[in-house]
């Protein structure tokens, strides 16, 4: 299904803006700094399939966690850096 087929209120960016960085998942995160996905795949599979291959090295959630600090999710990143501890 790709984004615009969402109804609006579920779609990550308008959840991102309603509710935080901290009620979305690694995918949905992942999809907002992609913007778009390719041809027969939408942007959340293919954060999903990106996640798959990165999370065998172990430094995904890092990633995600950096990532969230540099876009300025800072909810986020607060809320997660005990991980890292």
């Amino acid at each position: 299904m790709k984004i615009t087929d969402m109804p609006w209120f579920n779609r990550p960016g308008a959840r991102l803006k309603k509710k935080g960085a901290s009620y979305l998942n690694d995918a949905e995160l992942l999809a907002l700094i992609l913007g778009k996905g390719t041809n027969g795949e939408n942007v959340i599979d293919l954060s999903h399939r990106l996640i798959n291959t990165f999370t065998s090295t172990g430094h995904s959630r890092v990633m995600f966690i950096l990532f969230g600090c540099i876009l300025g999710f800072l909810d986020y990143c607060f809320s997660h850096l005990q991980v890292l501890h």
